[in-house]
């Protein structure tokens, strides 16, 4: 694909879950993964890295320049890719296949965005039961289900309408079976590490067969993205640059890249560190942006009458990335591939599902969210995008089960 080719081509599209490659690699470079552990946080105290870079003294932007240089995610922007890849489906109604699948890895929004398109259809969004009820066996949700429904669904959380628990899985196997029985046109969403998990324990696949994924985020959408995302109040053009002032990414309003000089390779690396998933690039991004400070004439700033002004970006190799503690791995392991397995745990919940580390789950969890990898947000604990690359290379290498994405 040439790269006008690629500029033209959608933003936002889906494949077969079975064709999902991640970004290739450009080297086999080790990259730094910040600190490793409460000990040697303490002990590497006096080595963490200076802002200063060359004659740049670079510093965190501020949340309202961030939000200008960075946007928030609109998942919504992903429904045209979608309703391009179902339209057959659509056509048909579901007649010859009523279930249709779509899997998303954490932060590739695909939860909302196929909510978003069940809502605008007019479709029944059928939403999962509250955590204590699937413990409980409380079966209101479930009994609300009626297979004989004649109207369209859309099921847009699967991964919370069970638990990796003794009582947890029966829900969903009787889910399963409201839906094989279904002949009217149903689309389901699904955490990547909750299908891996249900393709071993139920044989979801049998049910729900040749799901969707949405298509990896490469350098050049990663680029295109960042570019629509990027809104300054005074909508003078800036340019995002490393301190030695290689290019990172042009401006969106350079259209014509003829005589655009090269462009570092910085993207590249943050597509295949993500894995393609676009809002763990979109975090890695955000964390990677500084600025100077000082008058506007500095480097970094630019007065008015300038035609480009720069954001810079952390070099590569100086991003302080979160990464696993050292101690305990085998307990850490076991909470974080429990939050990937659920796509987030409530704190009250938790316990229940590890009861052997009951006693020590608020100690790790304090390590853990200490370095950077887990947070708390509604009451549910969650891996955070900056840490996942990290967690899942990790619980990969330790032989547990991972997703296909």
């Amino acid at each position: 694909m040439t790269p006008e080719d690629a500029n033209n081509s959608p933003l936002w599209s889906f494949i077969p879950l079975d064709r999902y490659a991640k970004p290739p690699e450009l080297t086999r470079e080790i990259v730094r993964r910040g600190f490793w552990g409460l000990w040697d946080r303490l002990r590497l105290h006096d080595k963490v890295p200076s802002n200063r870079f060359g004659q740049l003294e670079l510093h965190p932007i501020a949340k309202d320049l961030l939000q200008q240089a960075v946007g928030e995610p609109d998942w919504r922007e992903a429904e045209p890719a979608l309703d391009e890849e179902c339209k057959d489906w659509l056509k048909s109604g579901g007649q010859f296949e009523p279930l249709h699948a779509v899997v998303g890895a954490p932060y590739s929004g695909t939860c909302f965005t196929v909510r978003y398109w069940g809502a605008d259809k007019n479709w029944r969004v059928i939403e999962p039961p509250a955590a204590g009820q699937l413990l409980t066996g409380a079966r209101d949700w479930l009994n609300a289900i009626d297979p004989a429904d004649e109207s369209p669904w859309v099921i847009p959380c699967l991964e919370k309408c069970y638990l990796r628990h003794h009582k947890g899985l029966e829900p969903v196997k009787e889910l399963l079976e409201k839906l094989s029985s279904r002949r009217r046109a149903t689309l389901v969403a699904c955490n990547s590490w909750a299908w891996a998990y249900l393709h071993k324990a139920v044989q979801i696949d049998l049910v729900l067969p040749a799901p969707l994924a949405p298509a990896p985020f490469d350098r050049n959408r990663l680029k295109r993205w960042f570019q629509s995302l990027t809104r300054f109040a005074d909508e003078a053009p800036r340019a995002f640059r490393l301190p030695n002032r290689e290019l990172v990414m042009a401006p969106a309003v350079q259209a014509d890249e003829s005589g655009q000089e090269k462009e570092a390779d910085f993207l590249a690396k943050l597509a295949a560190y993500s894995r393609g998933i676009p809002g763990v690039a979109w975090s890695i991004w955000r964390h990677s942006l500084r600025f100077t400070p000082g008058p506007k004439n500095d480097d970094g700033g630019g007065d008015s009458g300038e035609q480009e002004q720069t954001i810079w970006v952390t070099p590569w190799e100086n991003l302080n990335l979160p990464g696993i503690p050292e101690e305990n791995r085998g307990q850490l392991a076991l909470i974080l591939h429990t939050l990937l397995l659920h796509n987030g745990v409530s704190n009250r919940l938790l316990p229940e599902l590890l009861p052997g580390l009951a006693a020590v789950l608020g100690q790790d969890l304090h390590k853990l969210r200490a370095a950077g990898l887990v947070e708390l947000e509604h009451g549910e604990w969650r891996v955070t995008a900056l840490g996942y690359p990290a967690v899942r290379e990790f619980l990969e290498e330790g032989g547990y089960l991972v997703d296909a994405i």
